[in-house]
């Protein structure tokens, strides 16, 4: 590994500037850390010419400086010794016929001791990583068994690369080392997914630890064997039922169901046809967002549509990993009238959330504190596809609204974030023949007026009216507490204009009857 020294990136964050290098590079710097006007971070040797070419790129407002250093060559020829004197380590410890890797007492290791990897606890600490990656390259290393016994380890943070480079590890000796507790083992809990035997014997987490039993057991969910006796029936193993099923959609009761129910509906309805009809739905604390995530994988069939270009989206895009802090702020639309800005610039859609309800998976739950403490919203989520202008793109999307009830009952969206990604199907959230068998079919339950104006239970005064012409009426009656009759005149005279509706309504309050109101 080298050293590269990054100035003049301070208009953005540090995570802005690694992700910005990774972006540009293809390289992923690691110990990244700040010292002053300097972010340090290591790269690969076989990286240097990649991530050079960052410098004098500009980033959040400034010219990058860019500086690798490689060493002098007398430290670069120590380095070649080094790596050489690793990988024969390596090749004399390895059985090929057993597939074992046997790293007992490196420390005493003649060859080790030659070089000096352990002379210093700097050089000590960086002995375990490099050998590992050492072993990431060298293709016909099959390793299923690890011995490091007798390392005088007293814990695994030094060696937690072995899980990075042989995750499907089957057997492991610990013996005989210092591990005393069992937060010695604790970051390789849930790696090793095919551990089947672990020996800790001659270490003081036997006698200090008297449950260490059960809780190696759930550290390594597929162990067998623990110091040499059976913990588990392996004919069981593969009993369970793993991953649970999937469900296409989840509700946290009924009356949150009727709520988004009706709300998707008619919502999805309006954003194909009229969204600037949807506007009623924000407040001035109302914020969206929308993001592409043109990285996310495309399904490849032969009724499938080729890629399509994100040119409509990448402009007013937010995705955090690839924009700078600054753009998360302007990139927000907060108040009806940035969302109506945003929502135009947004090309034309048919979703066919009716027609084909299979399409979408929708997960609904009760949230609180969305504004005040004290809040309770609906959190609205999402996942489906929708056909981008005549026929032109199919496109998958994910969208999550948070909900909150008006000052006059009806439902104000606080926050709508929405992704765009490249279409992939529903396979994710297919549930399976069986499983719809299993359930009963689905009992229709009476349905509450939507607040945006669907066509559920409308009133006999409003009958006859289009789902655009309902929803100006009902934002009109939760603002004034006129009756649907009343609302309704008010509404037809203004053109199902709400704004000129509410400035009729104000101009003849005073000459209403009172039965014009509801009690």
């Amino acid at each position: 590994m080298v050293q590269v020294q990054v100035r003049n990136w301070q208009g953005g964050s540090k995570e802005d500037l690694v992700n910005f290098v990774r972006r540009k590079s293809d390289v992923e710097m690691q110990s990244v850390r700040v010292s002053g006007p300097v972010l340090f971070g290591s790269i690969r040797k076989s990286d240097v010419q990649r991530v050079g070419r960052c410098d004098g790129l500009k980033f959040a407002g400034s010219i990058l400086s860019v500086q690798v250093d490689q060493g002098p060559p007398g430290e670069q020829q120590e380095g070649n010794n080094t790596v050489q004197a690793l990988r024969q380590f390596l090749r004399s410890r390895y059985n090929p016929q057993v597939k074992m890797l046997d790293l007992t007492n490196m420390k005493g290791d003649p060859l080790l001791q030659q070089v000096g990897v352990f002379a210093t606890p700097s050089t000590s600490s960086k002995m375990f990583p490099a050998l590992m990656k050492i072993a990431d390259n060298e293709r016909d290393l099959v390793v299923e068994s690890v011995n490091l016994a007798s390392n005088n380890l007293q814990e695994v943070s030094s060696v937690t690369t072995l899980a990075q480079s042989f995750p499907n590890l089957k057997n492991l000796s610990l013996a005989d080392n210092q591990i005393a507790r069992l937060r010695g083992i604790e970051s390789w809990r849930h790696k090793f997914r095919n551990l089947r035997e672990l020996i800790l014997t001659g270490n003081p987490i036997i006698a200090n630890e008297p449950t260490y039993k059960e809780e190696v057991m759930k550290m390594f969910p597929r162990l067998i064997m623990l110091d040499g006796n059976m913990v588990r029936d392996e004919s069981q193993l593969d009993v369970l039922k793993l991953p649970l099923p999937v469900k296409h959609t989840f509700f946290e009761n009924p009356d949150v169901q009727n709520v988004s129910s009706n709300f998707l509906t008619s919502y999805f309805d309006l954003f194909d046809r009229d969204r600037t009809q949807l506007l009623q739905l924000y407040d001035d604390m109302s914020m969206f967002s929308l993001s592409v995530n043109n990285q996310a994988p495309r399904i490849i069939t032969t009724n499938a549509m080729g890629p399509h270009s994100w040119s409509s989206y990448i402009p007013m895009s937010r995705n955090m990993t690839r924009i700078s802090a600054n753009q998360r702020q302007t990139k927000l639309s907060l108040g009806p009238q940035a969302i109506g800005n945003a929502f135009r610039r947004i090309p034309e859609t048919k979703h066919s959330l009716v027609q084909s309800p299979e399409k979408f998976a929708i997960d609904v739950w009760r949230t609180q504190g969305v504004r005040q403490p004290d809040d309770t919203g609906i959190v609205v989520t999402i996942h489906g596809e929708f056909m981008e202008g005549d026929q032109v793109a199919q496109r998958s999307f994910d969208r999550t609204f948070i909900l909150l009830p008006g000052q006059m009952g009806n439902m104000i969206v606080a926050s709508d974030m929405f992704t765009v990604r490249a279409w992939s199907g529903y396979d994710a959230y297919k549930e399976s023949d069986q499983q719809q068998q299993q359930q009963p079919p689905p009992q229709p339950q009476p349905q509450p007026q939507p607040s945006t104006g669907g066509p559920n239970n409308i009133p006999p005064e409003l009958a006859g009216l289009k789902e655009d012409q309902l929803m100006v009426i009902q934002n009109l009656m939760n603002q004034t507490r006129l009756t649907p009759q009343y609302a309704r005149m008010c509404a037809e005279q203004a053109n199902f204009d709400l704004n000129q509706a509410l400035a009729l309504f104000q101009q003849s309050q005073q000459q209403l009857p009172p039965d014009a109101f509801a009690n």
